[in-house]
């Protein structure tokens, strides 16, 4: 999946250090992410998005020497340290929009789901979830002042009442609802017909657990009543700052559909030889609709 990029490891603890040339600079601009430009040229809308299967980059941002010698980046700058894989860290000037300087492109954040490997693509979006946090908490909440990046950890800190913001996401779930051999696959509204399968999904509300949320959007999306709960498995999706749940479980009652229809265009049960093989191996949900297809769901 879109977060595993073994035999890299991916560093989230807050152990900033003094920047590096050869470390990688990131900016971010309206769901947009500063890329090198001849990565964004070749896939930043004016090329079909399927070209980008074929784009296999050394490197998919630019690095901290070159953002200084640009001018992005002045040298006397502190930049904000973001994380680290392998010994490579990533910094950003999280508190300004970057113009795209010679020889760099801005992509949209959604083309970077076909960008190979995910060594590249998954820090890469990281990065711009990282610097979309701070820029949404440039100011305190709870009294308006503007906020500090706080010396011991990843989080923004108050110097007028003390507040302490810290990297926030939202919790949801995929659901596989299993009807013997059969599955049930959704499309959400407004997507086009080819646009691939989706699973039952929702967001966890507060004083909600997981298993809760699951019965609750089931009903809410299609109407159906599920049992035998089982955790599969989780996912950091960073283009909609969500961990992600898998569940599987099994139809519990009638198989007739309810839809609800301004969130799904389509809900069906599909045979497991009716179901399509999982290519792109980036999300939770095309993987678990692909094991359920191969019959290795929990």
């Amino acid at each position: 999946m879109f977060q595993e990029i073994a035999p890299h490891q991916y560093h989230i603890e807050y152990t900033p250090r003094a920047p590096r040339p050869g470390d990688l600079f990131t900016a971010a601009d309206e769901g947009r992410l500063l890329v090198l430009s001849h990565f964004g040229e070749s896939t930043g809308g004016n090329a079909a998005a399927d070209a980008m299967q074929e784009l296999k980059p050394e490197r998919l941002l630019p690095t901290v020497g070159e953002a200084v010698s640009s001018g992005i980046v002045p040298e006397e700058e502190t930049l904000t340290y973001l994380f680290s894989v392998d010994d490579t860290a990533y910094y950003s000037r999280v508190w300004e929009k970057v113009p795209a300087p010679p020889r760099t492109a801005y992509l949209p954040t959604g083309n970077l789901r076909r960008v190979r490997p995910h060594a590249l693509s998954f820090p890469a979006m990281m990065g711009h979830q990282l610097i979309r946090w701070y820029q949404r908490n440039r100011f305190c909440g709870a009294c308006g002042e503007k906020t500090v990046q706080d010396e011991k950890e990843r989080a923004l800190r108050c110097p007028s009442c003390g507040n302490l913001i810290y990297p926030s996401f939202n919790v949801g779930v995929i659901v596989g609802i299993k009807n013997g051999d059969s599955l049930l696959v959704t499309r959400y509204a407004g997507r086009p017909a080819g646009s691939g399968y989706a699973l039952v999904a929702g967001y966890v509300e507060s004083g909600e657990t997981p298993e809760d949320t699951v019965r609750r959007e089931v009903m809410e999306e299609v109407g159906l009543k599920v049992k035998n709960l089982r955790y599969y498995k989780s996912q950091p999706w960073a283009f909609s700052s969500t961990l992600l749940l898998g569940f599987y479980c099994e139809l519990s009652g009638g198989s007739g559909i309810t839809l609800q229809e301004d969130e799904l265009a389509f809900a069906a049960f599909k045979k497991r030889e009716e179901l399509p093989e999982d290519v792109d191996k980036v999300s939770l949900t095309a993987e678990m609709i692909d094991r359920f297809r191969r019959g290795e769901e929990i």
